[in-house]
């Protein structure tokens, strides 16, 4: 499995604030996104909440990677 979005996020001296991780994943949002964000960033972690919220707001999901795998083959319920 490969993550279909990523940033540089994982360098602790170069965090530019919860605003900016929070622009780059709604920007990238798509159905099947696998988002890579590093626990390192202390951006990702103040906007996490906010992504989650407004991420589901506009109807996304969110799940594992296996949930995926099987819906990717057809065997959802």
């Amino acid at each position: 499995m490969f993550w279909s979005f990523a940033y540089k996020d994982w360098d602790r001296n170069s965090q530019k604030g919860w605003e900016h991780a929070y622009n780059n994943v709604m920007s990238n949002l798509h159905n099947g996104a696998i988002l890579l964000l590093h626990a390192v960033s202390s951006d990702n972690a103040q906007a996490l909440e906010h992504i989650i919220t407004d991420a589901r707001k506009k109807g996304y999901e969110f799940g594992d990677v296996f949930e995926l795998i099987k819906i990717a083959r057809g065997e959802t319920e």
